[in-house]
């Protein structure tokens, strides 16, 4: 995305060009370019409305996860634990949430439901209906 600003692109098609290069799947790009916007009237080129300096600069701290382990101690009325039903939808194709990292998951959420669905990350994107799907029933089951 600084590339694209930094090229000072004039369309969306030249954005997604240069996009092309870090992300082959197009929903993804689309996406993504759903945040570009022209510049004030002084500028012709287009600009990403939100701040990439300042996400740029907090990767760190936004990828890392915060918590206390419930295992670890943490404060002596579980807040490093959510008791309640949770819901988690992933996509299979996509590598934010590999099997490797559910046994923690059900530690901080003891009533995970997983849900996979056969897409990439970007699940109520790429699957719209099978999202849908999979939250009406999680949410046909909970108690009003």
């Amino acid at each position: 995305m600084t590339k694209i600003e930094e090229a000072k692109v004039k369309s969306q098609s030249e954005a997604d060009e240069i996009l092309k290069g870090y992300e082959e799947s197009s929903i993804i790009r689309l996406f993504l370019l759903t945040n570009l916007v022209r510049g004030p009237k002084s500028s012709a080129s287009l600009h990403f409305r939100v701040p990439l300096q300042i996400l740029a600069s907090s990767l760190a701290t936004i990828g890392g996860f915060p918590y206390t382990a419930p295992d670890a101690g943490g404060d002596s009325d579980g807040a490093s634990r959510f008791d309640k039903p949770t819901l988690l939808v992933r996509g299979t194709r996509g590598h934010y949430v590999p099997d490797d990292v559910l046994p923690l998951t059900r530690r901080l959420f003891p009533q995970t439901h997983v849900v996979d669905i056969d897409c990439g990350h970007w699940v109520i994107s790429e699957r719209p209906g099978e999202f849908r799907d999979a939250a009406v029933k999680f949410l046909s089951q909970q108690p009003s």
